[in-house]
């Protein structure tokens, strides 16, 4: 991202951990990018992997296959009423 060292100037981070780090040792991995940042500015959260990358939904929304079930449906009906992803050169 372009001047992401500024980023949280303007919001607090999220940081999806999907890879079961505890957030010393994810900072830790991660440590040219995030240590400039406060840590009270990082939320951690963990989640369950999801089988499928996001580069996967935008190439299947590209050839405009179906990807309802890969998707919860608020975030299907935004991407469709908004026509993300599509035609978006690789």
């Amino acid at each position: 991202w372009k001047s992401f060292r500024s980023i949280t100037n303007f919001v607090d981070l999220v940081i999806i951990n999907r890879q079961l780090m505890d957030p010393q040792t994810y900072i830790s991995y991660h440590q040219q990018w995030l240590s400039h940042i406060p840590y009270e500015s990082l939320t951690f959260l963990t989640i369950d992997p999801v089988p499928i990358a996001a580069s996967d939904i935008r190439d299947r929304i590209q050839l405009y296959q179906d990807v309802s079930h890969l998707l919860p449906p608020e975030i299907h009906t935004y991407v469709n009423r908004h026509h993300l992803y599509e035609g978006i050169p690789k």
